[in-house]
């Protein structure tokens, strides 16, 4: 009998992280049309995806483990810097700019902002052979209380004791300027003429489409995005693309 409530009470805990309502944070921000509203942050246990609402819109953040930063540049974007899922040895952040225009959230930036990540030598699990870091620093370049650029800080650095001529520590700085029609951050436009396989992230398919447009595009070191569509995708080594939110 006692292993029988036990097991009854571990189901109770269960269903309460399972059903019970997500905890909200609400943010304040101004508009790109001028006027205050209110961003609410939150996270049901289990299900791996941010929810960000206002207003009447809503918008997930897919493969979600936990909110590292949140802050307010400039009082009209808000950044989010987020967990995500990750394999041994390996962890991942996120960082997306969230703003609001005509009573629709704009995803103004969504990019990789860490990555660390390490390897055992070969035959000796407890020793590192290899670590590898990726790391953003975002700051705001503002002119008259009116944000038009960020300036993206970029760290890399290799680090391995069995191949040390491969090491490598560098530092470079790029700036990201705000396109006021289509509300995004961008480093440059990219005229494309070709198919991608693309990732669905909510549903977990691959579709090929062909673009053929110029499109707005962030390079971040070797990392690259492209804005097709009104959406943000990520680019891997493979040149494959994903989008890494859905509405």
């Amino acid at each position: 009998m006692p292993n029988k409530k036990i097991l009854q009470l571990a189901i109770t805990l269960i269903a309460f992280y399972i059903f019970s309502p997500a905890k909200a944070q609400t943010y304040s921000i101004q508009s790109l049309n001028g006027k205050k509203v209110d961003i609410s942050l939150s996270y049901k246990s289990f299900n791996k995806r941010l929810t960000i609402s206002c207003l009447q819109d809503t918008l997930y953040l897919n493969e979600y483990t936990g909110t590292k930063k949140v802050s307010i540049l400039a009082d009209k974007f808000l950044q989010i810097t987020y967990g995500l899922r990750a394999g041994t040895g390996l962890e991942l952040q996120n960082t997306a700019i969230i703003s609001v225009a005509n009573n629709k959230i704009k995803v103004s930036l969504l990019i990789q902002s860490y990555v660390n990540g390490l390897s055992p030598v070969p035959g000796n699990t407890t020793a590192i052979g290899e670590e590898w870091l990726y790391e953003l620093k975002i700051n705001v370049n503002e002119r008259e209380n009116h944000i038009h650029k960020l300036a993206v800080d970029i760290h890399q650095q290799q680090k391995s004791t069995l191949h040390p001529r491969i090491n490598y520590n560098t530092r470079k700085q790029v700036f990201l300027t705000f396109d006021s029609k289509q509300y995004i951050f961008y480093s440059d436009y990219e005229y494309i003429d070709k198919s991608f396989a693309i990732f669905d992230n909510q549903n977990h398919n691959i579709s090929s489409r062909h673009i053929k447009e110029a499109s707005p595009v962030i390079t971040l070191g070797e990392e690259k995005y492209y804005y097709l569509k009104d959406e943000w995708y990520k680019a891997d080594y493979q040149g494959r693309l994903y989008k890494e939110y859905y509405r």
